[in-house]
């Protein structure tokens, strides 16, 4: 019997490792088969609630649906999805002739009981993942409540607190749109002087530009926390269950947490509202909109 091995892992709290040790189960369940392993697929730090966007994922499906192989197996069902899909995935699986294996929960798809246990996989999946959300939300609430950090990151802030060299830049940003500059030509004098851009130092394989954007600058001149508000709890971040894409959504002003430190002041009320009062009063400016409206987190 050919057979196939998937394999996940959510974070990047968790490393390659899990993917090799994931696959050493399902081998060593194969040769005691004595099943014939004929690829292994895998998605490194991908959730397993959607599938639209794992490429490990929609590799296997494929050759799944072209007959490539008759045995699809995974440490156990969680891996292989962590949403009420999982029962019509093996129900999936199971026309096409492929026999899904769960080795260490001992699924199989061949078994009477099996679309009742993955019904209820997927239930738990659902279930767990709610209550993580729920308790990290409740969590970070009362961190901003109590007038602590609960998250995020903005340019001019390090551990907390103003960081002197960045926080010259936040002034000299708004002073210069202040004075007439638009977003992206900021941007390109910023560049042109090769200064680092908010997130040059993450930890990022892919990146979508290398320096600054105009976006990146419109973003930094409507953030409150230059004149010392923090505002936590403004939107959500919903999760499309088919591609995993994140939709952002703003939530009601009443549930809005508003706390005043002016420890994180940056700039002084009247170079905010300067520059406030021009982004207001010229919204037909083409020089204006060269920044754009941010499309990513922390643009």
């Amino acid at each position: 019997m050919k057979a196939v091995i998937y394999s996940r892992f959510s974070t990047d709290r968790q490393n390659e490792s899990s993917i090799a040790d994931q696959e050493r189960v399902c081998s060593e369940h194969a040769a005691r088969q004595g099943w014939e392993i004929t690829e292994r697929y895998s998605d490194a730090s991908i959730g397993g609630a959607a599938m639209g966007n794992r490429p490990g994922f929609l590799r296997m499906r494929a050759d799944a649906m072209a007959g490539k192989f008759d045995a699809l197996l995974v440490v156990d069902t969680t891996r292989l999805c962590r949403s009420g899909e999982l029962q019509p995935l093996v129900e999936r699986f199971r026309f096409q002739r492929v026999r899904v294996v769960g080795v260490q929960d001992n699924f199989d798809s061949l078994a009477g009981t099996a679309d009742m246990q993955a019904s209820l996989s997927g239930l738990m999946s659902i279930e767990f993942r709610r209550m993580i959300r729920a308790r990290t939300h409740a969590a970070l609430e009362s961190r901003a409540r109590a007038g602590r950090s609960a998250g995020g990151k903005a340019y001019g802030y390090r551990d907390g607190k103003v960081d002197k060299g960045e926080a010259f830049i936040v002034r000299e940003i708004f002073a210069r749109f202040g004075d007439g500059a638009s977003c992206k030509a900021i941007a390109r004098e910023l560049n042109g002087r090769r200064i680092p851009s908010p997130g040059a130092s993450w930890n990022r394989t892919e990146r979508r530009t290398s320096g600054w954007m105009g976006s990146g600058v419109r973003v930094i001149l409507r953030n409150e926390q230059y004149c010392g508000v923090v505002r936590w709890n403004v939107c959500e971040w919903r999760k499309d269950p088919d591609t995993g894409k994140r939709q952002r959504v703003e939530r009601p002003r009443s549930e809005w947490i508003t706390r005043t430190d002016e420890s994180l002041r940056i700039v002084s009320d009247e170079l905010w509202q300067r520059a406030q009062r021009r982004m207001d009063s010229a919204k037909d400016d083409v020089r204006l909109k060269s920044g754009g409206r941010p499309k990513y987190l922390l643009s």
